[in-house]
Formats: structure tokens, sequence, C-alpha cells
């Protein structure tokens, strides 16, 4: 599996890098537009931003039919799903640990005013990177390029319906609620855990949520033809 990791970072390594140069120069600028940014806002973002660097490397490489090659070596499907996995998570937490690093160094520099605790950053970019992850996974597994920008436009669909809803029908009640529920519940878990408790619930779901991903995208890719 690390064989495969190695080999991946050795023939992307030009992309990944110019993925990283370019992430460091926008967290600084996204830090100078904004004022007062929550630290925890610009945790999620980074962790956004970093996920998209294994996400397209998967795309590129279903542009380019290099997958058939991988699996044309000595291994399993299930040791390219497992390699893809252990890839995609070492590249998104270095890239989002790189944003936010260059983020506070700009900070420290007097650059931005960033409000909120630094270390609830990493908890916050730790789930939000295991929630992407976890969801685009299987589709970017099984259908590639076409399943990246597919579900990202089903999303994007989503939220214009969501926002026309609100606008043209009056429907803020709806959303309200939907949106009051989700942070109640999530309230509840936090009052009857307790913030250490809950942290560890939210990581655990997190690392729960993405075996259950890895073991769709294992079944998926045995069955996915090239």
């Amino acid at each position: 599996m690390w064989t495969l990791v190695r080999k991946d970072l050795i023939l992307d390594r030009r992309q990944v890098a110019l993925n990283f140069v370019l992430y460091l120069v926008m967290g600084p600028v996204f830090l100078s537009l904004m004022s007062e940014t929550p630290v925890k806002l610009i945790a999620a973002w980074a962790a956004i931003v970093g996920t998209m660097i294994p996400l397209s490397l998967l795309a590129r490489e279903d542009k380019f039919h290099s997958a058939r090659l991988t699996c044309s070596l000595p291994v399993t499907r299930d040791t390219v799903v497992a390699s893809r996995f252990a890839g995609g998570w070492i590249l998104a937490l270095s890239g989002g640990l790189a944003i936010v690093a260059a983020i506070y160094g700009a900070h420290q520099a007097g650059l931005g005013n960033p409000v909120g605790e630094w270390s609830q950053a990493l908890l916050v970019g730790f789930v939000t990177i295991g929630l992407i992850l976890a969801v685009l996974f299987p589709f970017t597994m099984r259908f590639g390029f076409a399943g990246l920008i597919g579900f990202l436009v089903f999303t994007q669909v989503l939220g214009i319906v969501a926002f026309l809803s609100v606008v043209l029908v009056g429907g803020q009640g709806a959303v309200g609620a939907a949106i009051g529920g989700v942070a109640g519940a999530l309230g509840a878990l936090q009052g009857s855990f307790g913030p250490v408790g809950y942290d560890l619930f939210l990581l655990a779901a997190v690392v729960a949520l993405n075996v259950a991903s890895f073991l769709a995208s294992r079944w998926i890719y045995r069955r996915r033809e090239f």
C-alpha cells in the first residue's frame, strides 16, 4: 500500500507542489480580506481546500486513464483503494495544516484579526476533512472526474433550490427549523457528553463514517471496469 502512495506522490509531485504553493498564498490573502474571522471558519475553509488536493489527483488519474495502469500492477484492487485513502488523508491533512500554519504566521506578523482559540481549529479541520473525504471518495472511485463534478454540481443545485425556496416561496421557517433542529441536537449531545466527551464523540463518528466509506469504495472499485 505504501509503495503505491509513494508512487502517486512521486508521479504527481509537481501538481502537489503547485497546489501547496497556491494554497499557502491564498491563506494570508483570505485572512487579509476578512475582518475578525472566526478561527473555526478558517479551519473549515483550510480543510475544504486541503481535501481538493487528493480529490483533484484522483480526477486527474481518471482523466489520463492511469488507473488502468495501476490496476495492472501486481496488487489487489483493495490495496489500491487503501493507498488512495491513506494518500488522500495524508495530502488533505498536510494541505489543511499548511494553510492554517500560513494564516497563523500571517496573523502573528500583524495581518488580520482572527477570533477564537486556535486549538479548536485542529478538531474542526479534522472533522471537515473526514466528512468531505467520506462522502466524495466513493463517488470519485466509481465515476472518477465525472463523479466528483456531478456531486459538486448536485450540491450547488440543491443550494440554489434552497435559496430560491427562501426568496420566492418564503421558506425561511422550514430552513430555519432544519438548521435549528441540527444545532439543537448537537447542543444536546454536547450537554450530555461534556466538552471533552463531545469532541471524542465527533472524532469517533468521523472515523466510523470513513471506515464505512472505505468499505463502500472497496466494494465499488472491485466491480469497476476500465
